[in-house]
């Protein structure tokens, strides 16, 4: 699965034909208005002039260990403040980046690396997960995660995290969250207490996957940059959007056989996490 491909299809049929396909599409079966039709058509346009990162899972798990030695491991006690600071000086190759990577071959990665002991999960429910960058603001910068489900479906962003910029680079302790109105309501399957906390839930989860793996994305290009051979294989190709000689495509030596049957995350990350940290905090 190419989790960027299956966007730009799905929301390209929407968009052509005013309703969804087959496909699992909450927001485009419940909301097929001009507001859905707006936003998508938004990111599309975002999608096709971004840097496009396709990682495999060495370069996933490079970029991962890499976040460790600053950070620390989960059982150490360092402050957030220097993660914060190595990513603050990260510079961006281009004003939009699109990181993707398979977020289940990295959670098999972490096992092996002690980051959890939590080897015997059931993993059939984690696949592709991409971040989108939007760095184009003199005033904030900001970051959305895309969860795949299956090769023809995914989840899109129930909030965007918004990092407000000092000096022209983002500030991690002046952050917000702009929950996704239309996503979230697509999400509800009534408006009963119990079914309002479980949109809650969900929210509060999703917000804590892109607090802690926005960081392989923030530092993809500098990270990789001494080895992007070993990891990324540029082709000049037709792209799904134009040609695009700097746009690197996932290895080809990859077994597409053992892709994962994918879904939205079931699991809760035990390293660190921070979904319910105070509001204006991006941790890590």
């Amino acid at each position: 699965m190419i989790l960027y491909k299956t966007i730009a299809l799905q929301f390209g049929r929407f968009l052509e034909t005013g309703r969804p396909g087959n496909e699992f599409d909450l927001v485009g079966r419940k909301f097929p208005t001009d507001e859905t039709r707006i936003n998508r058509r938004a990111f599309l346009s975002d999608l096709a002039n971004a840097r496009l990162y396709l990682l495999d899972h060495r370069a996933a798990n490079y970029l991962d260990s890499l976040r460790m030695d600053v950070q620390g491991m989960p059982w150490e006690t360092r402050d957030d403040s220097e993660i914060q600071a190595y990513v603050r000086e990260v510079d961006f190759p281009r004003e939009l980046v699109w990181v993707e990577y398979d977020a289940r071959q990295l959670w098999l990665d972490r096992v092996t690396r002690g980051l959890t002991t939590m080897s015997g999960l059931d993993l059939r429910h984690l696949s592709q997960r991409g971040f989108l960058f939007d760095n184009r603001s003199e005033d904030v910068m900001t970051v959305q995660l895309f969860n795949g489900m299956t090769d023809r479906s995914f989840l899109e962003p129930l909030a965007t995290l918004v990092l407000r910029k000092s000096r022209g680079r983002p500030d991690f302790t002046d952050a917000a969250w702009q929950p996704q109105t239309i996503v979230l309501m697509a999400h509800a399957r009534g408006d009963t207490e119990e079914h309002i906390r479980d949109v809650q839930a969900l929210l509060e989860e999703h917000k804590g996957h892109v607090s802690y793996e926005m960081v392989i994305g923030l530092h993809a290009d500098r990270g990789l940059g001494g080895a992007r051979g070993r990891y990324l294989v540029r082709r000049n190709t037709q792209s799904h959007f134009r040609a695009d000689e700097d746009r690197p495509e996932v290895r080809k030596d990859l077994d597409d056989g053992d892709a994962p049957v994918p879904c939205y995350n079931t699991h809760r990350t035990i390293w660190r996490t921070a979904p319910r940290r105070a509001r204006g905090t991006a941790s890590f």
